[in-house]
């Protein structure tokens, strides 16, 4: 089967399917119409294990981190008979990080929208999905040099 694909874009899409949609070894070499070892190869070469373990440090894991945080600094003031100025400041520092984090557009927030818009879109055009999600994977790229 060829899809008429480069092998650079077998290459970015195949990454874009391990590192962002888990696909297996075995489904990303079908679906981009290449061998098993040279998507192992690739993932080898493109360190792209490192890559996917970096989106574990997720928006959503640090916010639920800096919330168990801010959570048990709330619980011991309210113990204290009287407040001190150690426990505001951390109080006002750990606000702070959180309205940081829930404010901006992280990378993986990017990359959650890309695999839900290229799952739905994959239904309707396929064509269509393997372009888009080149497409999201040159952007994402962008956007982890900033």
């Amino acid at each position: 089967m060829d899809n008429g694909l480069t092998h650079e874009q077998k290459k970015d899409w195949a990454q874009v399917l391990f590192i962002y949609n888990d696909y297996t070894i075995q489904n990303i070499a079908k679906t981009v119409d290449v061998s098993e070892a040279i998507v192992r190869k690739w993932i080898m070469e493109g360190q792209w294990e490192g890559m996917k373990r970096c989106l574990l440090t997720t928006r959503a894991v640090q916010l639920e981190y800096l919330y168990d945080i801010l959570a048990a600094l709330t619980a011991r003031i309210k113990e204290q008979s009287e407040g001190n100025t150690k426990d505001a400041d951390l109080l006002i520092k750990y606000t702070a990080a959180i309205k940081n984090l829930e404010s901006e557009t992280s990378v993986p927030q990017i990359i959650e929208v890309a695999k839900a818009f290229t799952t739905w879109l994959q239904h309707d055009d396929l064509e269509l999905t393997k372009t888009v999600t080149l497409k999201f994977n040159t952007y994402i790229r962008e956007q982890l040099k900033k």
